[in-house]
């Protein structure tokens, strides 16, 4: 039998195969769309999970899908099953930041988990409540090591994290401006261009050593802009938050700095996060501005999706009438084939009276026409009969006559005589 692989899957087909009709989606909360041997999904419609606002179980094992696209409608997800399927880059796994709420993810068997381990730093980072990464526990060591992975040099995180050697290919360089000023920073490796300057390669960490030993051992720091982001949806309390940690961030970061102020990697970077700081404080301003309008929007979503629940309750009435009528219809196919059969049976029943009725005039015909041609010989001889006495008779007045003409001849002679 040959497999089927199902793209642009919309909400039609999910309410159909998942014995959703009589369901509001709107209220779903675990939703199984495991692939088989018959069919398997290989991509979802851009809206086919946008009706889904309280799903927090979704089961995805076993099909083809190669993108997560469309899951970030899923706000209330918490559970994901992307069980042997064909995800095979890191960025499609990025998708999964806005989904916040996220705590526990199967990804094993996908080419992504197969090629790389880098995907379980990314997720621990960016998933705050994660605790269950492929049936195993995320523990606090993997956190750590998230939180360094994304604010220090990340080949030596990866040789404590794999239990490898860093290779002189995994060494990553930054752009350095030049300056005509000389530090006490050691000899490097020739760089692939002299405006390239290769980091100073990091120790195996233990567990237990946090960011802070790694940065004052090597004087080295570089943050990550994904870690400055905005919430998906922000709001004025989440970015008050956000700018008070921002706040606290700064002044670690501007303590440590001082104790590698000689360090010219170190003063860039501190610069660098200056400018992140103010840019997200302006930005973070500016979000304050858009959230005034923000009630007005929740109102509209509000709205909307009042009406989409009244339409759905009105769909959910037709749906009802419908199955009324189909039943209705059944009932009637029924009953006509009920009435179809009785008139055949009646039909027959007819013919074959008829046949003998006609059988029975037959008979009653052949009986009359005997009778007849018995009466007619009946006739024919009574007919004959009387014409042999009315012959007779007609000869006996014949001789009367010729008598009575004798006679009369005989009175005229004698009245002549006379």
């Amino acid at each position: 039998m040959e497999c089927r692989y199902l793209e642009n899957v919309g909400v039609e087909w999910i309410v159909e195969n998942a014995d959703l009709q009589e369901t509001d989606i709107c209220t779903v909360e675990r939703l199984g769309l495991q692939g088989n041997i018959r069919q398997k999904i290989s991509s979802f419609a851009p809206s086919s999970l946008v009706s889904f606002l309280s799903l927090c179980h979704l089961d995805l094992s076993r099909n083809n899908i190669s993108s997560l696209d469309g899951l970030q409608f899923c706000k209330s997800l918490e559970s994901l099953n992307v069980y042997y399927n064909n995800i095979s880059s890191i960025s499609e796994l990025e998708r999964l930041a806005k989904n916040s709420l996220l705590q526990e993810i199967d990804i094993r068997l996908n080419p992504v988990s197969v090629m790389s381990t880098e995907y379980r730093l990314l997720l621990v980072h960016s998933l705050p409540l994660l605790n269950m990464l492929d049936k195993t526990p995320v523990t606090e060591r993997d956190r750590r090591l998230a939180i360094q992975y994304h604010t220090t040099d990340q080949a030596a995180l990866l040789t404590n994290y794999r239990g490898e050697g860093v290779q002189a290919s995994d060494v990553r360089y930054e752009h350095v401006p030049q300056s005509p000023t000389t530090t006490t920073t050691p000899a490097a490796p020739p760089s692939p261009s002299p405006m390239l300057v290769p980091r100073p390669p990091l120790t195996v960490l233990q567990p237990k050593q946090d960011a802070y030993d790694a940065f004052t051992t090597h004087g080295a720091f570089t943050p990550n802009p994904r870690q400055i982001s905005t919430p998906a949806t922000p709001t004025r309390d989440s970015v008050l938050e956000e700018n008070r940690e921002l706040r606290e961030r700064y002044e670690e970061y501007k303590e440590k700095y001082n104790i590698a102020v000689s360090d010219r990697i170190a003063k860039e970077s501190y610069v660098r996060l200056q400018e992140d700081y103010y840019k997200s404080l302006k930005k973070g301003e500016e979000l304050s501005e858009k959230c005034e309008n923000s009630e007005a929007q929740i109102q509209q979503l509000k709205d909307q999706i009042a009406s989409l629940t009244t339409e759905s309750s009105t769909l959910k009435q037709e749906l009802l009438v419908r199955k009324q009528v189909a039943e209705t219809e059944k009932e009637l196919k029924v009953i006509c084939r009920e009435l179809q059969e009785t008139i055949q049976s009646d039909r027959e029943r007819h013919s074959e009276e008829l046949k003998s009725s006609r059988e029975q005039c037959q008979d009653m015909a052949r009986e009359f026409t005997d009778a007849i041609k018995t009466i007619r010989e009946a006739h024919n001889e009574e007919i004959e009969r009387i014409r042999m006495v009315h012959q007779s008779e007609l000869k006996e007045s014949d001789g009367n006559f010729v008598k009575l003409q004798k006679l009369v001849d005989i009175s005229n002679i004698i009245g002549e005589l006379k």
